[in-house]
């Protein structure tokens, strides 16, 4: 069988609008708010930052900048934005993870000595994260920052992808 121009054109472009689906799916669904390009109304705030917490607050703590940064595990992501704004001061963002490591604490400072100028850093440091074997010396915060500084990673990533899926499925059952 002979291949005639027009048909390896439209098998191309087939191929490419197979392989540009999820890239589509991810830029309009966009599971992490890196665009907010288009509003599905999906309650991201909650199912995304549990998928993965650093990827969420390395993209949404741009936007913001706050001078005061909380670091730690779910006990300094405790301290909620109201309890700041009860005090009145807007000027705070809870950074902390939910069952961070030591090694996410610290490279989370890292990102954040680089990129902004702190007022104030409060660490919430469990002895727990201090072991190595905890969490398997888990660190998801370099594969977050790379995500959120390479749009080209994020809206082609696998993981985006499926929190956008599960985002759909909570909400349109």
């Amino acid at each position: 069988m002979r291949l005639t121009p027009r048909l390896y054109t439209a098998a191309m472009a087939m191929t490419a609008m197979i392989a540009l689906a999820p890239v589509a799916f991810n830029v309009v669904v966009d599971a992490f708010d890196h665009n907010k390009l288009v509003d599905l109304d999906l309650n991201k705030r909650e199912t995304s930052v549990k998928a993965h917490y650093p990827l969420y607050k390395m993209i949404e703590y741009p936007r913001i900048k706050a001078p005061t940064v909380i670091l730690g595990d779910s006990r300094a992501r405790a301290l909620q934005d109201r309890y700041w704004q009860e005090l009145g001061r807007d000027d705070v963002y809870n950074f902390a993870y939910g069952g961070a490591t030591v090694y996410e604490i610290y490279d989370t400072f890292k990102y954040l000595r680089d990129t902004v100028d702190l007022d104030t850093l409060i660490v919430s440091l469990p002895l727990r994260s201090m072991d190595a074997r905890f969490k398997g010396g888990m660190n998801r915060v370099p594969e977050a920052i790379a995500l959120a500084d390479n749009p080209f990673g994020y809206y082609t990533n696998w993981f985006v992808a499926k929190t956008g899926w599960s985002l759909l499925e909570e909400r349109y059952p």
